[in-house]
């Protein structure tokens, strides 16, 4: 929910390569891992990077060579702190947390009025996690 810098492991190919967080804000560094194990940070000739409308990043190397693997360095989340959350998720997550404070001991099924608020940013993935 709320932007994070994190490093994610693809693996180095020519196609397009979905990374494994979304929704992607940014890609910010590429760095290409070869059979001995060293990252080695990848001029920006040597990739190519996109961020589709719904928030998937994508990487592909131009000439992977020796390299069998890529970290990539990519912002990810929704917002950049909790008064950017949209209001009808940060809603939802203080009515969650309610319902969970007051049935600490039961096995109740969260109110459906947390899964209406936060129906419209959820992602149904059909066939695979991207959208390529």
């Amino acid at each position: 929910m709320i932007c994070r810098t994190v490093t994610v492991g693809v693996a180095a190919s020519r196609e397009w390569r979905c990374l494994p967080v979304r929704p992607v804000a940014a890609i910010s560094e590429v760095a290409g891992i070869g059979g001995d194990g060293v990252a080695t940070a990848m001029p920006s000739s040597a990739y190519a990077i996109d961020i589709d409308a719904s928030g998937d990043g994508y990487v592909r190397v131009t000439a992977p060579g020796p390299l069998t693997r890529l970290d990539v360095t990519v912002s990810a989340g929704m917002a950049a702190d909790w008064a950017s959350v949209p209001m009808v998720v940060r809603q939802g997550v203080v009515m969650l947390a309610t319902h969970l404070i007051g049935r600490r001991d039961a096995a109740a099924a969260p109110p459906a009025a947390v899964s209406a608020l936060w129906r419209p940013f959820r992602r149904i993935a059909i066939g695979g996690e991207c959208g390529r």
